[in-house]
């Protein structure tokens, strides 16, 4: 599945550090090596950099956009100040026989880094300049981190060649073995029976009371062909066990069978856990709220995933949507947070702004988790107006007679930086016309760009159908458009009405 992410800047001079720490942010939720990620974030300094170097006019919106997929990493950097002079881009064997510091040294460099480099200045039709960078991404083998101890040292280093390419950290001593495991957790551990010191059965006895390794397969090795034995191994909760001489083949097929077992018992206890949070994650709305006939559709693609919402009793209207990325149980952990977090804020201060809200919890996000990347969308009934909050997620819909409008984004992605600014953006909805706030996962059920935009005309010509429908019509409608198609991330989406 293909993922992307878009950040907006202002022109400052802060603009390389700015922009370096959002994509940090950003790329680490992708599959990237540390390399990787380091090559891309001094491209965009680099980048960034050269704009307040040499633009002639300078710019006053800067966009990144960064896209991956299995296959390949891309990157889009977009200015509408003034276009690079050829100059800039002057040929890398030209500019190593320069000084290693004069202008466009770094760009020059990026032609060695990245597979595809392309800088397409603004036009008439297209009034931005665009830098493209790609780089096309290897298959990642899925090693694991195998504990193997044996005491035998010419068997040791043989079954660690036979478990290649996978990590392995060797211990011809049970009791080594048992220290490294206090401050690590491996994938699979595999360990010799009879071995002096500490056997291989009171080793397992030991490591037993280790609280992070409760889920962690086990295999013993032996080479004693004793049924009694055989049995034994099962009663003390063991995952399988190998004859010695053990081959290559076999103990490969052993590992991958215990190691899929394994995450299949996990996925399942995660399951019974991600049915309850997200019963409390995104709890059923109100049928209507003052003025407003409510509405709303959620979905998960699989265990976790961070959509949350929120709606305060109250007899104006306030709604939350907010998105944790990620799709594992740690992005649906994160989520009870934030909506916890939330809720603290409006029990101790009924009537906190929303701008205070929303910079309150980027602040906890930046000091506590600057690693995740959050939207949040808050929207409030002011007298007959409505007031749109929008930290980073996509523009809700306003959908009047045969027309659809996007709302727009009024602030940065939550937790990016300490001095977060949020403005609201006023509007009226008249009776009939209709809001749509959802999530990016609605977008995202295609991994392919063309097939994205074909999908949102559709769905955009779904809802136009619709306009002279009752709401739960349309929730119906869509709830039928979207059950047609794979589902790659957590959908959420909440319609609102103007009643009277």
């Amino acid at each position: 599945m293909e993922r992307q992410y878009q950040l907006h800047f202002e022109y400052s001079p802060q603009l390389p550090r700015k922009a370096r720490h959002a994509l940090a942010a950003v790329l680490l939720h992708s599959s990237l090596q540390l390399e990787q990620r380091n090559t891309i974030l001094l491209a965009v300094t680099e980048l960034t950099a050269n704009l307040l170097r040499h633009s002639t006019v300078k710019p006053t919106q800067i966009n990144l956009e960064c896209r991956w997929s299995h296959q390949h990493y891309s990157l889009t950097l977009a200015d509408n100040g003034s276009a690079f002079t050829p100059q800039h881009c002057t040929a890398l064997d030209q500019l190593l026989e320069e000084e290693p510091n004069c202008s466009g040294y770094g760009l020059a460099l990026l032609q060695e880094q990245f597979d595809q480099v392309d800088y397409i200045p603004a036009t008439h039709a297209q009034s931005f300049n665009r830098w493209c960078l790609q780089l096309k991404l290897e298959q990642q083998f899925d090693a694991k981190l195998i504990l193997l101890v044996d005491d035998d040292l010419i068997q040791l280093n043989m079954i660690a060649m036979y478990l290649e390419p996978h990590q392995v950290q060797s211990f011809t001593s049970a009791r080594e073995a048992e220290i490294w495991l206090k401050t690590h957790q491996p994938d699979l551990i595999i360990s010799d029976i009879r071995m002096p010191e500490i056997d291989g059965l009171s080793f397992r006895h030991q490591i037993s009371h280790y609280s992070h390794l409760q889920m962690t397969p086990f295999i013993f090795l032996t080479g004693d062909d004793d049924a009694g034995l055989a049995e034994s191994v099962v009663h003390k909760d063991i995952d399988d066990f190998l004859l010695k001489p053990v081959q290559r083949e076999q103990i490969n097929q052993v590992i991958t069978r215990v190691i899929q077992r394994s995450q299949r018992l996990l996925q399942h206890t995660f399951a019974l856990i991600d049915r309850d949070l997200k019963q409390h994650l995104r709890p059923s709305l109100p049928a209507q709220v003052s003025r407003y006939q409510v509405a709303s559709l959620s979905y998960s693609a699989q265990i976790g995933g961070g959509d949350y919402w929120l709606c305060p009793p109250s007899d104006q209207l306030q709604l939350y949507l907010g998105d944790v990325m990620g799709h594992d149980i740690a992005a649906c952990f994160m989520a009870g947070r934030q909506q916890g977090f939330l809720q603290g804020l409006q029990h101790q201060a009924c009537n906190l702004p929303p701008t205070e809200q929303l910079t309150q919890l980027s602040q906890w996000l930046d000091q506590s988790q600057p690693e995740l990347l959050t939207t949040l969308q808050i929207l409030i009934a002011q007298d007959d107006q409505l007031v749109l909050f929008n930290a980073g997620a996509l523009p809700p819909w306003h959908i009047s007679q045969n027309q659809i409008a996007s709302l727009p984004c009024t602030g940065a992605l939550l937790g990016l930086n300490t001095e977060p600014e949020y403005q609201g953006f006023t509007f009226h909805l008249k009776k009939g016309e209709r809001l749509m706030l959802f999530s990016d996962g609605l977008l995202e059920i295609s991994n392919q760009t063309e097939q994205q935009v074909l999908h949102l005309q559709q769905l955009q010509q779904l809802i136009c159908e619709q306009q002279d429908q009752p709401l739960t019509q349309l929730q119906h409608a869509l709830d039928q458009w979207i059950s047609q198609h794979q589902i790659n991330d957590d959908i959420s989406v909440i319609l609102l009405e103007k009643i009277a």
